[in-house]
């Protein structure tokens, strides 16, 4: 059932809120969108997504804060040794593949090398016992 006059409530507590509480102003919209369709709060909700999916990824690309040269430091390989282990198991060693025109840098997060290093020596340990 269309309710424009609620809906327009919905949207204007929606504007209220939008710089300071952006997840109770998403709330709003929703629930202006689900009163009337042609309220016109989908651009709102448009930018609101659009932030939190900015906001991730700058989030993530700190994590991946090692360059594909000082993680191969780190492990004591080649660079393209890393590279070539990278794109072999990336689930062993999680890493950002940026394209950049005709070159693709690579991104580390020092936590994902760590953490193979240890699986690293657990493994060569293993093998070491049943020989």
């Amino acid at each position: 059932m269309a309710d424009p006059i609620l809906a327009k409530l919905y949207k204007a507590q929606g504007l209220a809120c939008l710089k300071t509480n952006p997840n109770e102003a998403t709330v709003y919209f929703q629930q202006a969108q689900a009163l009337y369709s042609k309220i016109g709060v989908k651009r709102y909700l448009n930018q609101l997504t659009r932030v939190t999916r900015t906001k991730t990824v700058k989030a993530s690309l700190q994590a991946y804060q090692l360059s594909a040269r000082a993680a191969a430091q780190l492990m004591g390989v080649s660079t393209p040794t890393l590279i070539r282990r990278a794109k072999r198991h990336p689930e062993l060693l999680p890493h950002l593949a940026l394209t950049m025109g005709t070159r693709t840098v690579y991104r580390f997060s020092p936590v994902d090398i760590k953490h193979y290093l240890q699986q690293q020596m657990i493994s060569k340990q293993n093998k070491d016992l049943t020989k």
